[in-house]
């Protein structure tokens, strides 16, 4: 079986899954799928080992190996990746699995549906270990899937150094173990009459409430996507502001823009009844989102994407506004640039 050859390759892998920030996937010789792969062993009686560089939640694996914490929470990294691409059915068993005491440990693992997911199940294992445990975690990973019969299992780069705690908000209310909430200002507060004075500046429209949107998925990765950015342009080019996002009572979501989400730097312009549509008591919504412009060019609403910055392909702009002289606009196309902090109500 797959834990007899494994073990003595195991660091061996994970330092090529340092060094390449990349996912490891065991299976038989005849399921390799053809994808982009960094290195690949063969083991005794057909078994593979291949490191791949790319997406583990589009990994064509009978299970997936998932970087957990105690409180089968998942809210960063490896665990939101998954948990997203599977649905709420993941997190849902996740939390059935907690109220009967049986999270993972140092020295056990658990596994849940995989809800929308492509694999057969998801194995849920604590990170948070020194590298001997580690060692013995993996071969009870191993273990496990070969007692369901799986074929194949894919490992993410756990413990790489990627990614790094989350730090939410400190204005957050109490949250009390849900993953999001929505709590009204009170309009004699700081928080409420900073957010209302910039939207005044611009419109005359009338707030009738200011919510403070506490979504721990989102703001997951915003996070993380914030440290990507700030990493690749440096503090002087994150380009992080306020921006005004027009939307309606019925889906509240995103506007598009071409290809991509729009915000505006003037509430005036998101308070357009085509950005923010009235609802039958004449209700308006507008949200005020985090977003990271980055670099930026101008740009078209055909534009699918952001253009090259240069020869090189790969490093394009991260947004683009409608004017480089007075933007009133900027368009983002990474979902995760963004993060709507606060959804005003106004007519």
């Amino acid at each position: 079986g797959l834990s007899c050859y494994f073990m003595s390759f195991l660091f061996c892998l994970l330092d090529v899954a340092n060094l390449h920030k990349c996912l490891i996937r065991l299976e038989d010789e005849t399921t390799a799928s053809g994808e982009e792969i960094v290195e690949r062993y063969t083991l005794k009686k057909g078994v593979q080992v291949i490191v791949y560089l790319g997406d583990i939640t589009k990994q064509e694996a009978d299970a997936l190996v998932n970087a957990a914490n105690e409180e089968l929470r998942h809210g960063g990294g490896v665990a939101l990746a998954l948990s997203k691409a599977g649905g709420p059915k993941v997190q849902r068993e996740s939390n059935e699995l907690i109220k009967n005491f049986v999270g993972p440990s140092a020295d056990s693992i658990c596994s849940t549906g995989a809800g929308l997911l492509g694999c057969r199940e998801i194995v849920h294992v604590q990170t948070k270990t020194n590298a001997q445990d580690f060692n013995k975690t993996c071969k009870r990973v191993l273990k496990l899937c070969e007692s369901k019969g799986h074929q194949s299992v894919a490992f993410p780069a756990i413990n790489t150094g990627v990614l790094t705690d989350i730090d939410f908000p400190e204005k957050w209310s109490p949250m009390a173990g849900e993953t999001f909430k929505k709590v009204e200002l009170d309009p004699s507060t700081e928080e409420f009459q900073s957010i209302a004075k910039e939207f005044y500046r611009t419109t005359k429209h009338k707030i009738h409430k200011i919510e403070r949107v506490q979504n721990h998925y989102l703001w997951c990765s915003y996070f993380v996507m914030r440290k990507k950015m700030l990493m690749k342009n440096g503090a002087a080019e994150l380009g992080e502001k306020h921006l005004y996002h027009g939307t309606s009572a019925k889906s509240c979501n995103c506007a598009n823009y071409g290809k991509g989400v729009y915000f505006a730097v003037n509430a005036s312009y998101s308070a357009r009844d085509v950005y923010s549509e009235p609802d039958d008591a004449g209700l308006k919504r507008m949200y005020v989102a985090r977003v990271l412009t980055g670099r930026y060019t101008e740009g078209e609403a055909s534009m699918k994407a952001p253009p090259p910055r240069g020869k090189n392909l790969s490093d394009r702009y991260d947004s683009l506004v409608d004017s480089l002289q007075n933007p009133e606009m900027f368009v983002i196309f990474h979902d995760d640039q963004a993060y709507p902090e606060y959804l005003i109500t106004f007519s």
